[in-house]
């Protein structure tokens, strides 16, 4: 009788302190999936933001003669890319009136977002209707197949349109930016596949009835389950928000963290399977049943005896996850007393600790770094710019920007390949990093640009000038890529605050428009 009532409370004990460990588990693992999801839907609010903000102002700024001048407004729209690359398939500008398009850029290959097809289809589109009706800016529908924006092969395109007025306020014209819902640097953190076996995020749009994109490549652009099928669509459609519990697409139950983008209108959904989060609570629950039964009925006095002691690392464990669950104390990994079953529970907590941060971090750094070379990215640069402009504004100190453009990068990715051209431009990031201080910034803006900021001396201009020479004399020896001899030159253009304006977009145009009139010269080509 006495070995059944301690083997008893040994299982008993057991289960209730699994299940405390699974509780606590369950609200990090919780707060963690809010966290990710918080993270990422902020990621993609502030993307769709600055391409709203971005098309407002160009739509404010577009001069209402060029409407009337297909020419002109072709290169006023293609300026506009060249500069503010946001949308990665261009812009459209549509009559007032719908009766036709005033100009567009790149060329034709997208098709309206309404059945039919040509002019027609732009007169009866959901953005064109609610722009020409005054709204300051609309987002098109997707939809999974039919109607939607698409361009060549089949690619799903969001739609952002904003109003054209004229001096006495009547809507012009609608200009519209054309954004793949694949490009780079746009969905990558929710189509990205997470590390572990399943598990990733949704991004959804009820009011298309569509999921936009997601981390199984599966499930992009299909339509939401009806009313009924799936319990996470239900309670998505019924307005919960946070973490909850419910069947996901395959079936299973998963912890879901469910967060709206207010933006767009669209809801973010980061989702593990119970099982996967659960695993080492399940593995630790067998063996500790299987081992107390078969060993207690032999040891049932030395485990009465030593009981206590043993299972005090792992209360102690399990009251630090909870403080850390709480809020009470930073995360941090748990100290090991020593490796027995205890210890493997605590070190295999160590390990999701560890591997949660070491996903967060790579994920900051992906949001503001060039995965290609590592320096910043245009973001990252032009919130410095921002920084920089404002700090200038105070002190009435200068800085100075370098726009740089590498020549005859292109023949090298024609001739030998991007393998080579990568190569190329992981160097050109090396060079030009070693011929600056450390307090200035390199970034790379895009393809085969990077730009500099330079603060602190106080002939600005002088110090830039000669920072651009030390360059150019940095890229003056051959490179050796592969047994490959390679030639890279630059052209580089300056401008300076506060004498070639003093906001970031303009500093950002004046050095585009230097660096341009550089390689003109460079390829002896004359204008007028």
């Amino acid at each position: 009788m006495g070995v059944i009532l301690v083997v008893a409370g040994i299982g008993g004990r057991m289960s209730l302190l699994v299940n405390y460990v699974k509780m606590d588990v369950g609200s990090l693992v919780a707060a963690h999936q809010l966290s990710l999801a918080n993270y990422v839907a902020h990621d993609i609010e502030e993307k769709i933001g600055q391409r709203q903000a971005l098309l407002k102002r160009l739509a404010a700024r577009l001069p209402v003669a060029a409407l009337s001048d297909p020419s002109r407004l072709a290169l006023w729209l293609r300026e506009r890319q060249d500069e503010f690359p946001l949308f990665s398939r261009g812009y459209v500008a549509v009559r007032g009136d719908g009766a036709g398009i005033l100009g567009e850029y790149p060329g034709s290959g997208y098709s309206a977002p309404a059945a039919g097809h040509g002019d027609q289809g732009y007169r009866d589109s959901d953005w064109f209707q609610a722009a020409r009706n005054g709204a300051e800016i609309t987002i098109g529908q997707i939809g999974p197949s039919g109607p939607g924006s698409s361009g060549p092969g089949g690619e799903k395109i969001l739609v952002m349109a904003a109003p054209v007025r004229d001096e006495a306020g009547r809507v012009v014209a609608v200009l519209a930016g054309r954004t793949a819902l694949s490009a780079s640097g746009f969905l990558d953190l929710v189509q990205e596949k997470p590390e572990g076996e399943t598990g990733g995020f949704l991004l959804v749009s009820p009011r298309d009835g569509v999921i936009v994109a997601a981390s199984d490549s599966q499930d992009i652009l299909k339509p939401m389950p009806s009313p009924g099928v799936n319990a996470l669509f239900d309670l998505m459609a019924a307005g919960s928000r946070g973490t909850v519990t419910a069947t996901g697409m395959q079936g299973d139950e998963e912890l879901a963290a469910i967060v709206p983008v207010p933006v767009v209108g669209w809801v973010l959904v980061a989702h593990l399977p119970a099982e996967q989060a659960f695993r080492s609570v399940a593995g630790v629950r067998h063996f500790i049943i299987v081992g107390g039964f078969l060993t207690g009925g032999v040891f049932v006095l030395f485990v009465a005896g030593t009981l206590p002691r043993f299972f005090r690392p792992l209360t102690d464990a399990s009251r630090q996850m909870r403080r850390m669950a709480d809020g009470e104390i930073e995360l941090t990994p748990l100290p090991i007393a020593r490796m027995d079953e205890v210890g493997d529970l605590v070190h295999g907590f160590n390990h999701l600790l560890d591997k949660l941060r070491q996903n967060e971090e790579r994920m900051a750094h992906m949001a503001h770094h060039d995965a290609l070379t590592g320096l910043p990215n245009r973001a990252m640069f032009e919130d410095r710019l921002y920084q920089a402009a404002a700090r200038a504004e105070r002190s009435g100190a200068g800085f100075g920007l370098l726009f740089i453009d590498l020549d005859g990068f292109k023949p090298i990715n024609d001739r030998h390949g991007h393998k080579a051209g990568d190569e190329v431009l992981r160097l050109v990031a090396v060079l030009l990093a070693s011929a600056l201080r450390r307090t200035d910034t390199v970034a790379r803006i895009g393809g085969d640009e990077f730009a500099i900021l330079l603060e602190g001396p106080d002939d600005i201009r002088a110090a830039a000038v000669a920072v651009a020479g030390k360059c150019v004399e940095t890229m003056a020896p051959p490179m050796y890529v592969d047994g490959i001899t390679l030639h890279v030159g630059l052209s580089i253009g300056i401008a300076c605050y506060p004498e070639d304006g003093r906001e970031a977009e303009h500093l950002l145009a004046a050095a585009d428009r230097a660096m341009y009139a550089a390689k003109n010269r460079k390829q002896g080509i004359r204008t007028g």
